[in-house]
């Protein structure tokens, strides 16, 4: 049984929701951290982090900086390597989930990310094919959870947030696309987001 509500536009996070993500703590250990959640927290928190994936600093000056302030133990390049291989590959069904979304709903991405990565990580270059209609923080000037981020994707799009169905893996991102109007649910791998496309009624029927 489907529910009784539609949508005209889905939009998805990338990484942990069309991309695979590996284990965070690959990148570091950031000064000393060496628990994937501690390090999640800090990288989420990160002011480098936050400026590389506005567009304020490039790579280097990114790569640079955290292997400065966090003593990570290796050179820039280093890290910058790092971070490309900690983006696995699309996640399995991807594709195929994509290509079944009714016709008359648009697909777009929403992603904090940099233009490093959307350029030169293999796994963001194949979910790029994915999606004619991106919305990439680094290329918006804001990240998520900033709610003027939603407000620019729904104003970008012509449509009312309540009519966007948005999925991300992580919940300050879902929140802050709650207090915008959007539908916003919090999925880990696009299994999840299937689920919740098929009880919405948006998958075609083959």
């Amino acid at each position: 049984m489907t529910e009784g509500r539609d949508f005209d536009v889905v939009l998805f996070d990338i990484g942990g929701v069309i991309v695979q993500m590996g284990d965070i703590a690959t990148l570091g250990p950031f000064s000393g951290r060496s628990g994937p959640a501690d390090i999640m927290k800090l990288w989420l928190d990160c002011p480098h982090v936050d400026a590389h994936e506005r567009g304020a600093i490039d790579a280097q000056e990114f790569a640079q900086r955290m292997t400065e302030t966090y003593a990570i133990g290796c050179t820039p390049d280093d890290f910058l390597q790092r971070c490309l291989d900690w983006h696995i590959g699309l996640f399995s069904g991807v594709e195929d989930t994509i290509a079944a979304i009714r016709p008359d709903v648009r697909i777009a991405c929403l992603s904090n990310t940099s233009d490093f990565s959307w350029r030169n990580a293999a796994a963001c270059i194949a979910a790029a094919r994915l999606f004619p209609t991106q919305f990439l923080s680094y290329r918006l000037g804001m990240m998520k959870p900033d709610e003027r981020i939603y407000r620019a994707v729904a104003d970008s799009l012509g449509v009312t947030p309540a009519r966007i169905l948005f999925f991300d893996d992580t919940e300050r991102h879902v929140v802050g696309a709650r207090h915008v109007g959007l539908q916003a649910h919090r999925v880990a791998g696009i299994d999840d987001a299937r689920v919740i496309l098929e009880r919405y009624g948006l998958l075609r029927k083959f």
